[in-house]
């Protein structure tokens, strides 16, 4: 969100942490910086792996907007298929 509208655009480093719904980061835009903050929710130790909430999305989203699937998303897991078919069938 920027200000009150949803707004979609290359951030990048931000998805650089892994991904988890257990997060220990979380990111924002801060209007006053005319930027995003991410920003620990709790303190990290040294060597703790940090990841943020990529939302609920299905493998195909995942991996066409971040790069990488969920193995554990079988929830939300799908594929697009297309079939054609003869109109003589």
């Amino acid at each position: 969100m920027i200000g009150d509208k949803k707004t979609k655009g290359m951030v990048p480093l931000v998805d650089m942490p892994n991904h988890a719904y257990n997060n220990n980061l979380k990111w924002y835009y801060k209007e006053e910086e005319h930027g995003y903050i991410i920003e620990a929710q709790d303190d990290i130790q040294r060597n703790q792996e940090v990841a943020i909430n990529y939302g609920l999305q299905s493998n195909d989203l995942f991996f066409l907007r971040y790069g990488f699937i969920n193995a554990n998303n079988e929830m939300h897991n799908e594929v697009p298929m297309f079939a054609y078919l003869d109109t003589e069938d």
